[in-house]
């Protein structure tokens, strides 16, 4: 896949996650959840720009 269209993939995922989220309430687990998809949504763009 190319580099852009990657981008625009893990982009589009990121919102549906994020909708699914909001849809169905706060929770204590969410922000700790998110910070960790963060973390290897960046880990994945430096493989994906390095590898």
């Amino acid at each position: 896949m190319r580099p852009l269209t990657t981008a625009a993939v893990g982009f589009g995922l990121s919102l549906v996650f994020n909708l699914l989220l909001a849809s169905r309430g706060p929770r204590s687990i969410w922000p700790g959840l998110s910070m960790g998809f963060c973390a290897a949504g960046l880990a994945l763009g430096v493989y994906t720009v390095l590898g």
